[in-house]
């Protein structure tokens, strides 16, 4: 699914905007969109479903994805009340750093779960932890910020 206007987030939570019902329906297909995915892909070892927001700098990406990872995390948290103790990781939320190669992108997720990547590691073994611990955490929602930093 590709969203190309995030605009509507921020008039989403302004009463007084013009098209205010309009973009309310809007966040709330997204967050229906969001859980819709979530389910789809339970279960799943394979072929995944998956979101992509596209649009200028400073429209409000990271914004929508920061409300959608709060809203997941809320019916997580009423689902699993006792989640951190299960050692469980609903969200993932990882920036792309400038430049980035696929293996320091891997590094990246590596290092949100604690794991220490070393130079040597080739980017399977780093994906394989990395996936490893996306399993163990069960997480549910993988959130990829400022993807176009991805260098070939």
């Amino acid at each position: 699914m590709l969203l190309a206007d995030v605009n509507a987030l921020l008039y989403a939570h302004r009463p007084e905007s013009p098209r205010f019902e309009e973009h309310r329906a809007w966040l709330q297909a997204a967050r229906s969109g969001v859980g819709k995915l979530i389910s789809a892909n339970s279960g799943r070892n394979s072929g995944h479903h998956g979101m992509m927001f596209s649009g200028q700098s400073g429209l409000g990406k990271t914004t929508l994805c920061k409300a959608l990872m709060k809203s997941v995390f809320n019916s997580y948290r009423a689902q699993f009340p006792f989640y951190a103790e299960s050692q469980r990781v609903p969200i993932v939320y990882v920036e792309v750093p400038t430049g980035s190669t696929p293996k320091l992108l891997m590094a990246a997720f590596a290092r949100f779960f604690g794991l220490t990547p070393t130079r040597a590691e080739t980017m399977d073994s780093i994906q394989h932890r990395v996936v490893s611990a996306l399993n163990d955490g069960r997480t549910q929602f993988v959130v990829v910020d400022e993807l176009q930093n991805l260098c070939a």
